[in-house]
């Protein structure tokens, strides 16, 4: 686990099939290890640029109100999770390459988790996996 940061896109996110329904991804807010790891917030824009906002943690507020270029330029791993109608837990990763500052392609993967069964026991909720 740890810290990350997370990611929400005005960009065009390439939606996926999953067990033969399409999935889309506007409006949703996306996590990342590949940057700072502060927790901090980023934008993909509808340019296809990265950028972020300043913010200031003691304070709780955003030290300004105009969003800063990253100038990214490299591979960006970004991820959700989808639970399906019959109840199945994917995590879909988007590779998303920026190249001088801008955004060039994004690729999606989709891996399926194991199923799993929730027993309740006098501690509380107990998350056991089960194979497939």
């Amino acid at each position: 686990m740890g810290l990350y940061d997370t990611i929400i896109s005005q960009y065009p996110i390439p939606e996926v099939i999953i067990e033969g329904k399409i999935v889309s991804f506007e409006s949703l807010e996306f996590q990342t290890k590949d940057l700072n790891n502060m927790m901090d917030s980023y934008l993909i824009n509808m340019d296809g640029q990265l950028v972020y906002l300043e913010f200031n943690w003691t304070a709780q507020e955003p030290i300004s109100e105009e969003y800063k270029n990253t100038y990214f330029h490299g591979i960006l791993n970004f991820c959700t999770s989808y639970i399906s109608e019959s109840d199945n837990l994917y995590i879909i990763n988007f590779f998303a390459k920026f190249t001088d500052g801008f955004i060039v392609s994004i690729t999606p993967h989709v891996k399926a988790l194991p199923k799993r069964v929730f027993v309740e026991d006098i501690d509380g909720v107990i998350n056991k996996i089960l194979d497939n």
